[in-house]
């Protein structure tokens, strides 16, 4: 029973590895938003869809996941992932 236990832990450990988060305030002077990735498409005017290994940075901020769709317009810059959404104020 202990062994069934132990796989559950691992399953559960490794289905919340495909993100991490480095979070810092982004200071008004560093507002730069830089991001990689290995697929990218551009699917209109303002809006990116990143795809493996998406690696976004604002400032001393960093996200690392999978997938990500970045929307930027006038005022902010949003992106979104599987988890969570994150709007930044240019």
């Amino acid at each position: 029973m202990l062994f069934k236990k132990t796989i559950i832990l691992a399953c559960v450990a490794f289905s919340l590895t495909p993100l991490a988060v480095n979070a810092a305030a982004v200071l008004k002077e560093d507002k730069n938003i830089t991001f990689s990735s290995d697929h990218s498409k551009q699917t209109s005017p303002g809006i990116f869809e990143l795809s493996g290994n998406v690696v976004v940075k604002a400032g001393k901020s960093e996200i690392k996941t999978d997938e990500a769709k970045v929307t930027t317009d006038e005022n902010t810059t949003t992106i979104t992932t599987n988890e969570f959404v994150v709007t930044i104020k240019k």
